[in-house]
């Protein structure tokens, strides 16, 4: 009885999850009105006084613009039905993983409360984020960091990292004033620092740091024309990366 409930209750959480990446990716956007020499960046960074997302002002990674992005979209997921795969083939042994389904509930919801109130839709999503970063550490304890079947978990933690962290820098170039090369960096300099730091942590499953330098290279590909500062922080993003990768491969 119990496991026919979290295997409920994970499906409907990773269903909630893909229907509202979903949504929020082909969300209608405005027209944007770009400041001269950052045409590109106001995609990158879609706040004020750039590309508008009435309803849901997520940022790049949620509304990709590029294939590198669109991609990284569908496998997460993807992942999150393989997450789901994976735990039904071995029968939800184990503790029970309350945090896992918290946290794809929690992404679920912000994308929508974001909309409504800044403060509290990104509230949620950094809840989100906290819940699988500590469901990814829970499986990783329990399986082993070498186990396969955490790669999904790990791409998926990753992606609403991303997602969660492009929404604050949106957030961000409007309370502040930033511009969008420098609310980009923001976000940049927390995916490195975040990602790197849960990395280490992770050991062997390096889906995870994967998953953030695949999107860097999209990042890069669409700040290219329209700001080489960032393109150039995606690079040492990615470089910085790499190096914990190596460091807990070997």
């Amino acid at each position: 009885m119990f496991r026919a409930i979290a295997a409920f209750l994970e499906s409907f959480a990773v269903a909630c999850f893909a229907l509202t990446t979903l949504a929020v990716a082909v969300a209608e956007r405005q027209a944007p009105s770009p400041a001269p020499g950052l045409a590109t960046l106001d995609a990158l960074m879609p706040g004020a006084g750039g590309a508008s997302i009435p309803q849901v002002p997520m940022g790049l990674v949620a509304q990709p613009v590029n294939g590198a992005l669109w991609s990284l979209l569908w496998l997460a997921i993807a992942s999150g039905f393989a997450h789901v795969a994976v735990r039904l083939c071995r029968r939800f042994r184990g503790p029970p993983r309350i945090m896992v389904t918290v946290g794809l509930l929690a992404a679920a919801l912000a994308p929508w409360i974001v909309y409504r109130s800044q403060v509290i839709g990104l509230s949620i999503g950094v809840l989100g984020i906290l819940a699988l970063v500590q469901g990814l550490f829970d499986d990783t304890a329990a399986e082993g960091d070498e186990d396969w079947g955490l790669v999904p978990l790990g791409v998926l933690t990753a992606w609403v990292l991303l997602s969660i962290l492009g929404a604050t820098g949106v957030t961000l170039q409007g309370w502040l004033g930033l511009d969008p090369q420098r609310a980009a960096l923001l976000m940049l300099l927390g995916v490195s620092l975040a990602g790197a730091r849960i990395q280490l942590s992770l050991g062997r499953n390096i889906a995870f740091s994967l998953t953030l330098i695949w999107a860097m290279i999209g990042i890069a590909a669409a700040a290219l024309g329209g700001s080489m500062t960032v393109a150039t922080a995606c690079v040492l993003g990615i470089s910085s990366l790499a190096v914990v990768i190596v460091r807990v491969t070997t």
